[in-house]
């Protein structure tokens, strides 16, 4: 449970991390679609460089322990740093990439709100896919390196498409007369809009503590593996 936790924690702080920083970065950007290739070219690099990352990060993490075992508290504190280290950066890409394509011509035009709807449905069914793909087929059937070098090749597919998206669509933007050297000014958020936001998180604590609830239950009767 301690371990699914942490992974947990530091997998969507990443998400989060990345999400607000291009979130302040795609008004300024001409060509939101090269970003989002370059993102997702990044995140297939960070894919190979995983299974190296880990094993730097256990031996550091065996070779301090014997100082750590005395606390729960520091070793708890000592895996989420070492699972954090090596999520950080794919995570945080991840989640800069849905708002790097919603600030490019796929996600422009009146329709905006479908328009969203659409990428985000698009982008939480291939999460959904990708996961039971690998949790129940791939890492059983051609192991753990097999299916980073897999979902690697997967997130450099579309960044080829992204970028050859980006030669066909990217004028759109500048045509549309968007500047991307100055964002557009900041208007302060409205009471009403701060509850919306407060409630937002609410939800998402409440989603993510249910998941370690349904994890603490099921570890009752499944094997922990």
């Amino acid at each position: 449970v301690h371990a699914a936790t942490t992974v947990l924690a530091s997998f969507m702080s990443g998400l989060a991390l990345g999400s607000v920083a291009a979130g302040r970065l795609a008004p300024r950007l001409r060509r939101p679609l090269l970003w989002f290739g370059g993102a997702e070219f990044l995140i297939a690099a960070a894919a190979l460089a995983t299974q190296p990352a880990l094993r730097q990060i256990t031996d550091l993490y065996v070779t301090a322990h014997p100082w750590l075992a005395g606390s729960a508290g520091a070793v708890t504190a000592a895996r989420f740093v070492a699972a954090w280290a090596v999520l950080l950066v794919p995570t945080a890409l991840m989640g800069a990439s849905l708002p790097l394509v919603l600030k490019s011509s796929l996600g422009a035009g009146s329709a905006v709100g479908s328009r969203f709807a659409a990428l985000y449905a698009s982008n939480t069914a291939g999460a959904i896919a990708g996961t039971l793909l690998v949790g129940f087929v791939l890492i059983e059937r051609v192991g753990i390196a097999a299916s980073f070098q897999i979902a690697a090749a997967a997130n450099a597919f579309v960044a080829i498409a992204a970028l050859g998206l980006d030669r066909i669509m990217g004028p759109a933007l500048e045509h549309a007369g968007i500047d991307g050297r100055t964002a557009p000014s900041r208007t302060p958020l409205t009471s009403d809009e701060r509850l919306i936001l407060a409630v937002f998180g609410l939800s998402g604590f409440a989603a993510l503590a249910l998941e370690i609830v349904w994890f603490r239950m099921l570890v009752q009767y499944l094997a922990a593996t």
